[in-house]
């Protein structure tokens, strides 16, 4: 584990392709730099937040997304708003909701 990098463990964490810009702007936004990736990081509050955000992304995608040999069917996607909620509450942020809130004006 020594030689793993910041990114390629976020991205052991998600395990669903997403592009590789959103890795960079998601660990940027957290205030992670890529680098050797230790545990006290993957413990951290901004790789929790990190992990959470890319999970948030994933639920963005269609109902039925199926992408790169992966399928996330219904309860999978509740599966995933779950682990992502428990990570934003285990670093103080507010829980999401699977459904885009809408404003009107």
């Amino acid at each position: 584990m020594s030689d793993l990098t910041v990114t390629a463990a976020l991205k052991a964490q998600v395990q669903y392709p997403l592009p590789e810009d959103f890795f960079s702007f998601v660990m940027t936004r957290r205030g992670l730099k890529d680098g050797k990736c230790t545990k006290e990081i993957m413990d951290s509050p901004e790789f929790k937040g990190a992990t959470a955000d890319c999970i948030r992304q994933i639920l963005r995608f269609p109902a039925s997304v199926s992408e790169g040999g992966m399928s996330i069917s219904k309860a999978s996607r509740e599966d995933l708003l779950n682990e992502a909620n428990r990570l934003y509450r285990q670093i103080g942020e507010d829980p999401i909701d699977e459904r885009p809130k809408i404003t009107f004006y």
